[in-house]
């Protein structure tokens, strides 16, 4: 699972991987809390060229009646699954794409003073890298003045250290194998072992303030530590 993300401090990362509108990408603010629906960086392979582009983060399949009121809009899909449910199986072979990010969120079950709460947990690259989730996109118009692209980020089951926090994580692509991932001309089952849980070696997390549950709570302290609620 994974429905909040941060992806902050990006910008020339990024332009080491993309091709990208540099306008509109240097106007893009640090988001330390990343929800559905939010439009975010994706990235695509477009007539041979790695591409950076925006797109709602929840996906429509193309064949929804309206994007605005169609639900659900997953924000991730099982990898195992993907290419059985009508939500996906249209986009496993002509509509992958990455996902950019700099740590993600999960949550635990905590109590302070007797009463539970939700804690949430940010967990990241321990060197600080940027973060290649894999994904899958879909677009939807009736028109074309009304067209919208969304995605959804792809998970498989947790590494040793991501099942502390929970029974799925997101699918992370190597940086050499972006192109191929996202390529059409490589079936969906090649690409998917491309789809791979980061050694848990390489992680890290810790709490950061339950403040940030609310969808509203855009603050840098997301991703700070704290020692408890």
């Amino acid at each position: 699972m994974c429905a909040r993300y941060a992806l902050f401090g990006f910008q020339q990362s990024l332009l080491g991987l993309f091709e990208a509108d540099e306008e509109w990408l240097g106007s893009l603010a640090d988001n330390y809390n990343v929800t559905p629906t939010t439009v975010v960086p994706v990235g695509i392979l477009e007539d041979g060229h790695l591409k950076l582009v925006p797109m709602d983060w929840g996906i429509v399949p193309y064949w929804a009646k309206d994007f605005k009121s169609h639900r659900p809009k997953p924000v991730n899909a099982k990898s195992e699954t993907a290419a059985a449910l009508p939500t996906f199986k249209g986009c496993v072979d002509r509509r992958r794409c990455v996902i950019p990010l700099s740590g993600f969120f999960e949550w635990s079950e905590e109590e302070n003073q007797d009463k539970p709460y939700k804690q949430p947990h940010y967990i990241t690259r321990k060197d600080g890298q940027l973060m290649i989730a894999a994904g899958l996109f879909d677009t939807w118009h009736r028109g074309k003045e009304d067209e919208r692209t969304s995605a959804t980020i792809l998970t498989t089951e947790p590494n040793e250290f991501m099942a502390r926090h929970h029974d799925r994580m997101p699918c992370f692509i190597a940086p050499e194998d972006i192109r191929a991932f996202c390529s059409k001309d490589v079936p969906w089952e090649a690409a998917r072992t491309m789809c791979k849980p980061l050694d848990g070696d390489q992680l890290d997390s810790w709490w950061v303030t339950p403040r940030m549950n609310s969808v509203h709570y855009l603050e840098r302290d997301t991703t700070i530590p704290v020692q408890s609620a």
